[in-house]
């Protein structure tokens, strides 16, 4: 990331994202607290607009890159989670692969579990392991890092992850937990209406 000090380059690091959707001034002030904290080895907490903010990740993504991402929804990030975390960052596969857990509810909780196709709405943080790798060297490698850090995730989700966060060799099984049985059903019908022959089937696939 062009905003981290070149000394810090592949080291292991914690970060903390910020958002305040409102007033610039007055998020000034609410994220006053962070800004002040500790000495941080970057920081870029400013007054933006949102798809300067959005785009911010980007350069720690390239294209060209391999991936491979795994999820989990959870109510809290309890220390014994925290400390998990930590001892899989110290022990990347790769020195580009991150642990996130993005902070959820606000308006995501105003509308009904059942109304909308996106699930677990009460969830308290959405975990992303993603690693990445270059030049397709030691995939099993990478790939295992990240599957046994969903494991140790696993003993605190709430049943499943983000469908976004997941990777296209999820099962059947995982993909319909992530919706449940009802809403599941109801995407099924629509696969087998509007793509019967399955033709989209290039991602984290719902079979007619």
């Amino acid at each position: 990331a062009p905003f981290i000090k070149e000394e810090f380059h592949g080291k292991p690091v914690f970060g903390i994202g910020a958002l305040y959707a409102g007033s610039a001034d007055k998020g000034m002030e609410v994220l006053k607290p962070i800004k002040q904290f500790g000495s941080p080895i970057g920081d870029v907490i400013a007054s933006k607009p949102f798809v300067t903010h959005q785009a911010m990740l980007d350069a720690g993504q390239p294209k060209g890159a391999s991936y491979y991402w795994k999820s989990e929804y959870t109510k809290e990030i309890p220390q014994g989670l925290s400390e998990k975390f930590v001892e899989q960052t110290i022990n990347m596969s790769s020195k580009a692969s991150i642990i996130a857990a993005f902070q959820l509810g606000g308006a995501i909780t105003d509308i009904g579990e059942e109304d909308t196709a996106y699930s677990f709405r009460n969830a308290g943080y959405a975990l992303n392991i993603n690693t990445q790798w270059q030049n397709g060297k030691d995939t099993e490698k990478h790939i295992e890092w990240a599957r046994k850090t969903q494991q140790l995730a696993a003993p605190y989700s709430m049943g499943s992850g983000y469908i976004n966060f997941a990777s296209a060799d999820e099962t059947q099984e995982r993909v319909a937990a992530t919706y449940g049985d009802k809403k599941f059903k109801r995407l099924v019908d629509l696969k087998r209406k509007y793509d019967p022959d399955n033709f989209f089937r290039l991602n984290q696939n719902i079979k007619p």
